[in-house]
C-alpha cells in the first residue's frame, strides 16, 4: 500500500467515522422530538405579520408582543423607517411587490394613496366586525371613511390646543382662559405675557409655517379654508383672510409680542421660550415629564367663525397585494379590541378611540397628579365634550397647495411681501393646481 493510499484511506475513515457519528446524532433527536409530540401530529409553521410604520415613538414592538401572546400562531414583524422616508417607501413596495401586510397611512395621504390604488377596500372587514365601530367616536370612524367606503382602521386621533405657561399668567393677573377667550383678549395676553428684557415672548406664530395650524386659523376666522368646499377655487385672496394674516403682522411687527421678520425668543416652545403656543394634547406627556415649566390648556381664541381645534387621525391599512392579508385583518381586529387599545394607551401613550372609562383612566394615570386632573377635565369635557374639533379632511392636491401657501406664508412674515400680494400670487398658483385636473 503506497503512502497516498494510506493517506486517503486515513481521511475517508475519518470522514465515515463522523458521518456515523453524526447520523446516529441525528436519527437520536428524531426520536427523541418525536417522543415529545403525539403520534399522527404536525406542528404548523407560524403565519408571519410584516408591519411598516416610521419613527420610534410608537413602540410597536411592544404591542406586537402583547399580540403574540394571545395569539402564539403569529409572528409580528415591525420595520421601521424614518419621517422623511416613509412616504416614498410605501409606494414603491407596493409597486415592486415587496409590499407590508399592514402600513401606517397619515391623513394627508390617505386620498392620494386611495386614489392610486394602493390600499385595500376593507369595507367588507368591518361589515363582519360591525360591533367593533360602535365602540368608536363617530369623529374617529370619519377617518377611515372615504367615498362611503371604509379603507383601514383608526391608528389614533389627536387635536391641537393652546399651551400656556401658567406662572406667567398668574404673575400677570389674568385667568387661564381655558374656553372662554376672543382673538382680540389673545393679542392683548401676548403683549402682557412678553418679557420687555427678551427672554421670552408672548405667543409663537401659529400661522407663519403654513400646514394644519395655519388652516385653522383661517377656518375659525373666514369660516372657509383655502380652497371652496368643492375644491374649485382658491379663497386665501378674499378679505378675510388677508385681514388675519395682518392681525398677526401686526402682532410681530408693531406688537413685537410674536415671532417672525427676524424676531425670535432665545428658546423654544419646551424651555419656555413663549408664554403660549399651539400644539398637540398629547404633548401633555412630554410637557409633564421635562418639568420646566407648569402648563394649562386653552382651546383655540374665539374667531368671527368659532374656534374649534385642528384634529385629525392617522389609520392602518392593507396594501391591495398584501401577502398575508388574513393575518393583517387578525391583528387589526384584536387592535381595535379592548386588549389592543389598553396596550395601545400604557405603551403608546395614544388616546382611547372610544369612551370607555376604563381606557381614559389609564391614559391619565400616566401624567403625574399636578396636572392629570386639569388635562382629564380640558380633554373630555371641554375639548370633546363641547364638540371643539374640527376633522381635517384632506383631498388629492392638498400637498400642492400647502406648498404653496408655506411659500407665501414666509414671504409675509419675513416682510418680503404685504398680505395682500403674497395671497394674490397664492391664489393664482393654487387655482392653477384646481384647474389642471389634478382635483378630484
Amino acid at each position: 500500500m503506497t503512502l497516498r493510499t494510506t493517506q486517503c484511506w486515513r481521511a475517508w475513515y475519518k470522514a465515515g467515522c463522523w458521518f456515523v457519528v453524526a447520523l446516529v446524532f441525528v436519527l437520536f433527536t428524531l426520536q427523541v422530538s418525536a417522543q415529545g409530540e403525539p403520534v399522527g401530529s404536525t406542528r404548523e409553521p407560524k403565519s408571519t405579520i410584516r408591519i411598516v410604520t416610521y419613527g420610534t415613538h410608537e413602540h410597536l414592538d411592544e404591542v406586537a408582543s402583547r399580540f403574540m401572546a394571545s395569539h402564539p400562531e403569529f409572528t409580528v414583524e415591525v420595520e421601521t423607517y424614518s419621517f422623511e422616508e416613509y412616504p416614498q417607501k410605501i409606494p414603491v413596495m407596493i409597486a415592486s411587490n415587496a409590499a407590508p401586510d399592514i402600513f401606517q397611512t397619515w391623513a394627508q395621504y390617505k386620498v392620494p394613496w386611495i386614489e392610486a390604488g394602493l390600499i385595500m377596500d376593507m369595507t367588507s372587514f368591518w361589515s363582519r366586525y360591525v360591533d367593533l365601530s360602535d365602540n368608536l367616536f363617530p369623529f374617529v370612524l370619519e377617518t377611515v371613511l372615504h367615498d362611503g367606503r371604509y379603507w383601514g382602521v383608526p391608528h389614533d386621533f389627536n387635536s391641537e390646543v393652546w399651551i400656556l405657561v401658567k406662572d406667567r399668567f398668574d404673575a400677570a393677573g389674568i385667568a387661564i382662559p381655558y374656553d372662554d377667550w376672543t382673538v382680540e383678549e389673545f393679542r392683548q395676553y401676548a403683549q402682557l405675557l412678553t418679557d420687555r428684557q427678551g427672554r421670552w415672548l408672548g405667543a409663537a406664530n401659529p400661522v407663519a409655517a403654513g400646514w394644519g395650524s395655519s388652516w385653522q386659523w383661517t377656518r375659525n376666522w373666514t369660516g372657509q379654508g383655502w380652497v371652496s368646499d368643492d375644491r374649485t377655487e382658491p379663497l386665501v385672496d378674499k378679505a378675510e383672510n388677508v385681514e388675519m394674516l395682518t392681525f398677526f403682522l401686526e402682532m410681530v411687527t408693531q406688537d413685537e409680542s410674536m415671532n417672525g421678520a427676524g424676531l425670535a425668543a432665545p428658546q423654544d416652545v419646551w424651555a419656555g421660550g413663549y408664554s403660549m403656543w399651539q400644539g398637540w394634547v398629547d404633548f401633555s406627556f412630554q410637557l409633564a415629564s421635562n418639568g420646566t415649566y407648569d402648563f394649562r390648556f386653552a382651546t383655540m381664541p374665539r374667531s368671527r367663525h368659532g374656534q374649534k381645534a385642528f384634529a385629525q387621525g392617522h389609520m392602518w391599512s392593507v396594501p391591495v397585494n398584501a401577502p398575508n392579508p388574513d393575518g393583517a385583518f387578525v391583528f387589526l381586529e384584536w387592535l381595535m379590541s379592548k386588549e389592543g387599545q389598553e396596550a395601545m394607551v400604557a405603551i403608546g401613550k395614544r388616546q382611547p378611540l372610544s369612551p370607555d372609562f376604563e381606557l381614559w383612566d389609564l391614559y391619565f394615570s400616566q401624567l403625574p397628579a399636578s396636572v392629570r386632573d386639569h388635562v382629564r377635565t380640558f380633554v373630555l369635557d371641554v375639548l370633546y365634550g363641547q364638540a371643539n374639533v374640527d376633522i381635517m379632511r384632506y383631498w388629492i392636491t392638498w400637498p400642492q397647495v400647502n406648498d404653496i401657501m408655506v411659500r407665501h406664508l414666509s414671504d409675509v412674515f419675513n416682510l418680503r411681501e404685504s398680505p395682500a400680494n403674497a395671497m394674490t400670487q397664492a391664489a393664482q398658483e393654487i387655482r392653477n393646481h384646481l384647474s389642471s385636473g389634478e382635483e378630484r
